[in-house]
């Protein structure tokens, strides 16, 4: 009986060994938990996270102004080519209604004498001129 209780101690102190190095382990976890916790929460971790989103918010802001631009420089030029275009329609209905001679007085001064020649040239083919004078070309 004797041995059977020196063997029961042994046995309990073995239990209570291990029992005292898994409470010190799980000690040891609920510290290095803690101590993730509070660098998670530190500011200095937080500090290039917040960095990066707001030179993420920069970039972005930047792309979007340039973008801006752009469009309303493509718009412009867009703008411009339609006033251009609306312009020379204009005159090409006015000249084929009303003044026929109109681009053979005008060209000239505009365009240097070889463009304008050819140009006369297409012209003649479209806007018939009925003219007792000379024609510039």
């Amino acid at each position: 009986m004797k041995a059977w209780l020196q063997e029961e101690k042994r046995y309990n102190e073995v239990l209570r060994q291990e029992i005292g190095q898994l409470e010190e382990a799980v000690e040891q976890e609920e510290i290095r938990q803690q101590q993730r916790k509070k660098e998670a929460e530190a500011p200095e971790t937080v500090l290039p996270e917040v960095v990066e989103a707001q030179l993420e918010r920069d970039l972005l802001a930047r792309r979007r102004g340039f973008m801006y631009w752009l469009q309303i420089l493509c718009l412009l030029l867009v703008g411009l080519q339609l006033a251009v275009g609306f312009a020379l329609a204009a005159a090409v209905l006015y000249a084929s209604s009303y003044d026929p001679e109109l681009f053979y007085r005008l060209l000239p001064r505009v365009l240097c004498e070889e463009t304008y020649t050819d140009l006369a040239y297409a012209l003649g083919k479209i806007l018939p001129v009925a003219s007792e004078g000379l024609l510039p070309f």
